[in-house]
């Protein structure tokens, strides 16, 4: 399915089931049913809040998209029990506003772990820089940010700190990138960002 439409479809779908009951796929692109092209790591980033797997033809893809699909695997596995088990929270709705930009995140019951998803379905020149506050971590603990697919883009390095849960909780997550990298992405992005509790929060 496309990870766009998707987008609607896992919101929906995750208000009466849990993550660990819904099955969500990459896709091969052109969408047998849109058209459209997203990229890989887009497809995947959406497709991770589910029951993670691939409905393509491993043997068209290049040697590059084979690569990144063993790290795709790779990361799902290292955060499997928390996409399908963590507490699911929703950021911003793609049922409001423009619905150009999707977030939602898992969290660790303990509250020392989750994954943040950001989505930007359509590009837009100078779109600026927002915040997108997180919920559900301890305010009292401190969190290393990371960002995947890993890179040393802005979006990366903006928010590769340690930070408080109540900051996280107030301030947000940065999303911003410089101009020539806005340009670089064009639409249908996706960034994740891992939040792991460190000694002394």
């Amino acid at each position: 399915m496309d990870p766009v439409e998707r987008l609607a479809i896992q919101w929906g779908t995750s208000l009466c089931y849990p993550l660990s009951s819904m099955s969500a796929h990459v896709a091969a692109v052109p969408n047998h049913q849109v058209g459209r092209i997203a990229p890989l790591a887009t497809r995947a980033a959406v497709a991770f809040f589910g029951v993670f797997g691939y409905e393509l033809d491993p043997t068209k893809l290049d040697p590059d998209e084979r690569l990144a699909i063993a790290a795709q695997v790779a990361f799902y596995k290292e955060h499997r029990e928390l996409f399908q088990r963590g507490r699911f929270v929703r950021l911003r709705s793609p049922f409001e506003g423009d619905g150009n930009e999707v977030a939602w995140m898992t969290v660790a019951d303990d509250r020392r772990r989750a994954v943040v998803g950001w989505y930007r379905i359509l590009n837009h020149p100078q779109a600026g820089p927002e915040r997108i506050p997180l919920r559900g971590l301890d305010p009292a603990g401190l969190y290393r940010v990371t960002a995947w697919p890993p890179g040393d883009d802005s979006m990366a390095s903006r928010n590769a700190l340690v930070r408080g849960g109540d900051d996280l909780m107030s301030a947000g997550i940065l999303v911003a990138a410089t101009r020539p990298e806005t340009a670089a992405r064009g639409d249908f992005q996706a960034r994740l960002f891992v939040l792991e509790a460190v000694e002394g929060g």
